[in-house]
Formats: C-alpha cells, structure tokens, sequence
C-alpha cells in the first residue's frame, strides 16, 4: 500500500511515503528560531517535492496518513485540514495517529507517554503494546488511556497506577515523586515515518476482520473516512497578542 504521511504537530514538519512498508522518501523541514510556523507553511510544496522525489503522481498514492496531535495548535489544524481535503478529492482512506501513539510504539513496551503542554499541563496517554505473535512480529499499540491534557498532580497519579513512563526530557524534573519507571522519550527521527508504520497496520487489522476483497480501496475509503478525523487538541488555543507601535 502506498502511503502519504505527514506531522506538523511540533514546531517542525515531518514528511514520507512509504510503500508496502518501506520508507521511500521522507523529509524533515526545521522551523526558524523566529517563526514556529515556517515548517507548517511548507506543507503543500514539500509533499509536491517527496512525490517527485520518486516519480509518484497524486493518483499513486493509495492512502494518507496524518498526525492529529497532540500539539502546535496551527500546526495540527494545518495538518488536518490538509489531509482530509487530499483524501476527500481522492477518495482516499485516512489513516489519523496521535503523536503519543508514536512514542508509545517506537518505544515497543506498555507505558504512559507524557509531554509538556505549557502553562503548568501535560499531554498524557496510557498505551498497552502486544506481540500476540512473538516478539519478533511488530508490536499493536492499543490505547488503554484515552489522551488528556492533565495537571501534574494528575499526571503523577496516573504515572503511579501504570508503573512506567516516557516523559519529555523537558518534563522529567515535575514527576521525581513519581514510584513509576520513568524514562526519557524516544526520539523520533522522522515522525511521519513511524505514523505511517502505525496506519499500516490499522489497516492491515481492519482487513483481515472484513470480508472485502484484496485490499478494496473502496472498503477503506470508508472504513477510514477523512469525515471522522479531527483534530486531537485536548486544551483551547494560546492567543498571543504583538505589541503596536
């Protein structure tokens, strides 16, 4: 299956295509120290330079796959509307995947995933890994916790009752009180690649409990609707007022 996936959840933009699989082309654009949203304002022209990158046309790509947060409250909204404006005018399934669900995954074992949120918050999820099929075969990430953004109290308690957690470097220093494991995140060389692992197997799950045919690209358009994909925000958007002369 040919997959488009792209995050903008953080200050910088993460893009690949995968094809059965395999990482084809990907590229990450670093925001400006100055303007968070350079990168996320570079979204349409860079997916237009991966896809010439290895001769893909739009009409190649049989699935898209989006970060829906939490994070950037622009970057997530750009990435969203994107995505589920491609997949509506293509007819194409789409695959959204929270950046918590990312950590949890490459990190390959059960645990919660926090990360720093601002103003005293945080971004938390609680996610269970299997490997019904051996340690080899590539993890499930179930979610257990339902994403939230939550107090550091909450946080602690949470850490406390699933007695493990990945925790922003930034962050680690507010949960030492925590009797948890706790250990720093992964880093994510390029998120967009790991989502599009994620979508992969969605899918692959979601077609073997049907009984459509192949891979109907018409049961996944609507097994995976861009209408059911919305924005992962958790908390109200910061408004930052520039100062006038």
């Amino acid at each position: 299956m040919r997959l488009l996936s792209f995050d903008t959840s953080t200050s910088d933009l993460h893009v690949c295509l995968a094809n059965k699989g395999a990482i084809v082309a990907s590229c990450v654009v670093v925001s400006k120290l100055e303007d968070r949203q350079y990168a996320a304002a570079l979204l349409i022209p860079t997916i237009q330079d991966v896809l010439q990158e290895v001769n893909w046309q739009k009409s190649d790509i049989e699935g898209i796959v989006v970060g829906v947060g939490p994070g950037s409250f622009t970057g997530v909204r750009t990435a969203v509307v994107t995505a589920r404006t491609m997949a509506q005018a293509l007819n194409l399934p789409l695959i959204g995947v929270p950046i918590l669900e990312c950590y949890a995954f490459q990190y390959g074992s059960s645990t919660t995933v926090v990360l720093g949120a601002g103003r005293q918050d945080f971004f938390a999820a609680v996610y269970r890994v299997n490997r019904a099929q051996g340690e080899a075969a590539t993890p499930a990430v179930v979610e257990t916790g339902a994403p939230a953004c939550l107090s550091r109290e909450a946080v602690v308690d949470l850490l406390n009752l699933a007695g493990a957690g990945l925790v922003e470097t930034s962050c680690l220093a507010y949960f030492k009180e925590s009797r948890a494991d706790l250990k720093a995140l992964p880093h994510l060389n390029n998120i967009a690649a790991v989502q599009s692992e994620l979508a992969l197997n969605k899918v692959s799950l979601s077609m073997a409990q049907s009984s459509a045919p192949g891979s109907s690209q018409a049961f996944l358009a609507k097994a995976f609707s861009y209408e059911r994909i919305q924005p992962l925000y958790l908390r109200k958007a910061s408004i930052t007022l520039k100062k006038t002369n």
